[in-house]
């Protein structure tokens, strides 16, 4: 709980001090002394940061003097209050012991009479009642308050001292600003979520009461997936939260009317970094864990996963998102116009992608997991028998199909209709581009003398068609110029191109990189002028990238 509260705070100061000019109060509730060694090493010269030693004074000598001895404090107080009669027993609580026996017998009129009860409709009740004692397992220890309070504090302040999405000036608190801070802590809210799914989904075996739950005649996937259903409570207790503290925000900064539950709803409770990915997420180590059954593998595995994905995709070494799981397109790119209008359609299919993977995670790790002590590996990949049953294995199936062809309509839709390109080979053309046609650096070229533009645009269907009627002059009083050269970018179709009246067509074509040559009906004679008419469309295919 200490660490996590100390990382929260440090990742709140680093992110608040990165939008403020003055940063000395953040450099001194830094717990771990970053943000003031950054400020000192922002303001070294070269020379001294390779010839001399970090300078601890200021605001950092003062951070570090302040915790050392808040820390010594904590220790001394926690050292005199410390007892290990409280510790084991609880404070304040005093052995029980066995109740005298009562001298009036007990009266039985007759045998208890026992409704027996097997169908959906029980099942269902067994589930609702063992999920919500689930979650009360997690949601009603003061800890968890405690934690849940902590984070809604340190939230309202990043929300009210400064947003890392704006460096520049004064903004104002819109609902989008509100939901910022879902992107900062974001993954460490993931992993604190991924940690707490753990522990429930192992907590029969910490506590050696499995040996009595997994000899009762109650199917397996009943407490399995109650456990799974407590820590989607859970998630929904985290999220409502945040909203509520959105809406505070702008309360205490005096604009309600910029409360907008829309964007609210868009951002918290679908896939947007939220609520919907921490589900999917609780599916991965729900999935591990029936995998592994191993509740140290299981956290191991899926944190790491988590953090090695994440990471990637935050320093390039992944760009792809299908790789990504749980992650869409458009996550950062709201718009207070449109909203994330275009990135909809490609963010719904990287949802259903991952939608079905998550489901499949569900199904597979009810199927892995093993009543009574664990399975060798190679016992466990048996699929006959076991947990699910055909009806579970054949949506299974059913679930692995809607994968494998959701990924194959993002495939074509980015790769074949559309035109992602990596950052590699963006480079590399880039560079072919500049050996190809830096000799146009030297040709004269004609300037625009007059340019008349007309567009009509097409929001929901990415498209724009537009007319230019252009007068180009030929700059230089001595040199003609022979060719035109015209660069167009990708998606872009020219549907009439006329010189003076006359349709013309180019008499070289580079198709790589849209370049457009014309040389017999583009002479211009030295300062002349002609008028060109262009009509064209620009029509994108396929849905939004796949890149983050």
């Amino acid at each position: 709980f200490a660490t996590f509260f100390m990382t929260l705070l440090f990742l709140l100061m680093l992110s608040v001090a990165e939008s403020q000019e003055e940063t000395t109060n953040y450099e001194l509730l830094d717990p771990f002394g970053f943000v003031g060694t950054q400020a000192i090493i922002l303001e070294m010269t070269n020379a001294a940061k390779n010839t001399t030693y970090l300078p601890i004074e200021g605001p950092l000598l003062l951070n570090r003097i302040g915790w050392t001895l808040l820390g010594l404090v904590i220790f001394v107080l926690g050292y005199l209050r410390f007892d290990f009669k409280d510790f084991l027993m609880g404070k304040g609580k005093v052995a029980k012991t066995a109740a005298p026996p009562q001298d009036d017998p007990v009266l039985v009129q007759g045998p208890i009479a026992v409704t027996k009860a097997f169908g959906s409709a029980t099942l269902i009740k067994k589930r609702w009642c063992i999920s919500k004692s689930e979650f009360l397992q997690i949601a009603r220890p003061a800890s968890f308050r405690v934690l849940l309070l902590i984070i809604g504090l340190m939230i309202l302040i990043f929300n009210l001292s400064g947003n890392a999405a704006y460096h520049v000036g004064h903004t104002i608190p819109l609902s989008t600003t509100m939901t910022h801070f879902r992107f900062v802590f974001g993954g460490f809210i993931m992993l604190l979520l991924m940690v707490w799914a753990g522990e429930l989904f192992f907590s029969d075996r910490t506590t050696n009461i499995w040996q009595i739950t997994d000899a009762l005649p109650v199917p397996l996937w009943i407490s399995k997936l109650a456990k799974l259903f407590a820590m989607v409570g859970v998630s929904a207790v985290v999220v409502a939260t945040f909203i509520l503290v959105g809406m505070l925000s702008q309360l205490l900064q005096g604009a309600p009317d910029l409360i907008e539950l829309r964007v609210y709803a868009l951002d918290f409770l679908i896939y947007n970094w939220s609520f919907l990915t921490y589900i999917q997420q609780i599916a991965w180590v729900f999935f591990i864990a029936g995998l592994t059954q191993n509740r140290f593998l299981t956290h191991i595995i899926s944190v790491s996963f988590f953090v090695v994905l994440t990471v990637s995709f935050e320093y390039g070494l992944i760009e792809e998102l299908r790789y990504g799981y749980s992650f869409t397109t458009g996550l950062e790119d709201y718009s207070e116009l449109s909203a994330y209008r275009h990135f909809t359609e490609s963010a719904n299919w990287y949802f259903l992608m991952w939608l079905f993977l998550s489901i499949l995670f569900v199904l597979l790790g009810i199927h892995f997991w093993n009543r009574g002590s664990g399975q060798s590996w190679a016992k466990k990949w048996r699929f006959r028998g076991r947990q699910l049953s055909g009806g579970g294995k054949a949506f299974a199936a059913a679930m692995l199909l809607g994968f494998i062809l959701t990924r194959i309509h993002i495939i074509d839709q980015v790769y074949t209709q559309g035109n992602f390109v990596s950052t590699a080979q963006r480079e590399a053309d880039a560079a072919d581009y500049e050996r190809r046609y830096h000799f146009l650096t030297e040709v004269l070229q004609p300037k625009y003398r007059r340019v008349d533009l007309h567009f009509d645009f097409y929001p929901s269907q990415r498209s724009a068609e537009y007319e230019a009627r252009i007068t180009l002059l030929n700059p230089d009083s001595l040199r003609s110029i022979d060719s035109l050269y015209l660069d167009f970018p990708d998606f872009v179709a020219i549907q009439q191109l006329t010189l003076d009246q006359t349709a013309v067509r180019p008499s070289r074509v580079d198709e790589q990189y849209g370049m457009y040559v014309y040389t017999q009906t583009a002479h211009l004679y030295p300062g002349g002028k002609k008028k060109w008419n262009l009509e064209g469309k620009n029509k994108y295919r396929g849905i939004k990238k796949g890149i983050r």
